[in-house]
């Protein structure tokens, strides 16, 4: 038992690293020219408004609602800044959180939402939660299942990436606190190299139409599903790369085999957001219709339509002070851009 919990913490660790480097890549800009062509509407974005945060450390979006966006760091989860995005009024936060309790706090990330506050690690594991006025996360009765990301659906339900020894690969699953169960789901995500690296992606709630979207970072697809798991659709995105690129090496630790990323993997999908009808992808690739030279001044978003899956358009998000976007988040008519400790809320014709 001792050693099979080792494993899943070894992989979960390993899923972790995985975001880690990714992460690292995708600031990274060499893009990549497709065999596709992209469509560009005019006048496409409609607005802009910057917005200067400061004392704040790599930042990363927290979370959107209708009137904030919110803004904190991976190493300091327990202090952000919400910000009025209509108004410009930038107001700093801190959590009051009982540093008593046995939490792996490291590992601690947030994730913010209308509905609350959500703090979790999936090493011990912890989900804490706290409403919006009162800042003080609680710890929740959760904590049987380790993972390498969670997704809030709500203060009691809660969608999970983890591992599965015995499939050897990374799997989803979804945990309840009302009553405490653990459904798993193993046919969701598609083994194609090692199980955790080749699973890589981003895991969203469009809480519009009550769907979640997972939405691969190494190859051109994306997956729609319900709340109860059941899958939807699958969706590919424009460009051609139907099987992750990347390579890796096998391991041996505590007694079992490890695989290890050998080499940067090519990335597709660096960044995506769903929000209502829309999903919305920050492409690695070039279409044959654009200029290489482009890529080192702006960022594309290609828009897919949820209702069919197709590919609708494409629109750029122009560089500021030098710098391509580090995140985005959409909202409406709301495409809000992090650039290092800036911010541009676009006004977009969705």
């Amino acid at each position: 038992m001792r050693k099979k919990l080792l494993t899943i913490i070894t992989c979960i660790f390993l899923s972790i690293l995985s975001m880690y480097v990714f992460h690292r890549e995708s600031n990274q800009v060499f893009s990549r020219k497709g065999d596709f062509a992209r469509f560009f509407p005019p006048h496409f974005i409609t607005s802009r408004k910057v917005f200067h945060i400061e004392n704040i450390f790599q930042p990363i979006i927290l979370g959107i609602t209708r009137e904030y966006i919110y803004i904190g760091t991976s190493t300091n989860p327990e202090s952000f800044k919400e910000i009025n995005y209509k108004t410009g009024d930038i107001t700093s936060l801190e959590l009051n959180v009982n540093k008593d309790q046995k939490i792996a706090w490291r590992a601690l990330r947030i994730k913010i939402n209308s509905q609350g506050i959500y703090l979790s690690e999936g090493i011990t594991p912890s989900i804490l939660y706290s409403d919006l006025k009162t800042l003080r996360p609680v710890r929740l009765p959760i904590d049987s299942v380790h993972f390498s990301q969670c997704l809030p659906l709500s203060p009691s339900s809660f969608v999970l990436k983890t591992y599965d020894a015995k499939l050897q690969q990374n799997i989803l699953a979804k945990e309840t606190l009302h009553p405490i169960t653990v459904k798993r789901m193993p046919n969701i995500l598609e083994k194609q190299v090692d199980g955790i690296f080749c699973t890589d992606g981003e895991l969203h709630y469009n809480r519009k139409n009550n769907h979640l979207i997972y939405v691969y970072h190494y190859r051109n697809q994306f997956i729609g599903m319900d709340t109860d798991m059941n899958i939807l659709y699958k969706g590919k995105t424009i460009d051609t790369v139907s099987h992750a690129k990347i390579k890796v090496t096998k391991i041996r630790a505590e007694g079992s085999d490890r695989f290890i990323l050998a080499a940067p993997p090519l990335i597709v999908n660096k960044k995506s957001y769903a929000d209502g009808n829309h999903l919305f992808i920050h492409s690695n690739f070039i279409a044959k219709n654009e200029e290489i030279t482009d890529s080192r001044h702006k960022s594309v978003i290609d828009v897919y339509s949820l209702k069919n899956q197709r590919y609708i358009y494409s629109f750029y998000i122009p560089g500021y002070d030098g710098k391509q976007i580090r995140d985005f988040a959409v909202y409406d008519n709301a495409l809000i851009a992090l650039y290092d400790n800036d911010i541009i809320a676009f006004g977009i014709a969705i």
